[in-house]
């Protein structure tokens, strides 16, 4: 049996395509425009919600980072402010992620310290 050997050349020229490749795949997932604050109104269900904020509806599940009423930060858990049902002017930060054939948007923070 008779060995190939591949020039260093062309081993290193193969390396560069995948390195370019994997590199303008990961720039296809972007997060548009960064977290946003925003304020929208939206439909509560339980441990999950749904906030609109113009055109773009942004999706909300247990657990979230928030401030309750007192202004004090939680890092986890469910806002207090957030009972099933409707909700109408939920101050939050939101951030649209883009992998180019799908976005995604999603709470990131709630604020009830104004609730």
């Amino acid at each position: 049996m008779r060995k190939v050997q591949v020039p260093v050349a062309v081993a290193l020229a193969v390396a560069a395509v995948l390195v370019v490749a994997g590199i303008a795949l990961g720039w296809r997932v972007t997060v548009k425009g960064g977290p946003a604050s925003l304020t929208g109104d939206g439909f509560v269900g339980q441990g999950v919600a749904t906030i609109w904020a113009g055109d773009t509806a942004y999706g909300l599940r247990s657990p979230v980072v928030w401030r309750d009423s007192l202004g004090v930060e939680h890092k986890d858990g469910w806002p207090a402010c957030l009972a099933p049902g409707a909700v109408k002017g939920l101050r939050f930060t939101g951030s649209v992620v883009d992998n180019g054939a799908v976005s995604t948007a999603t709470v990131l923070w709630v604020d009830c310290s104004g609730r």
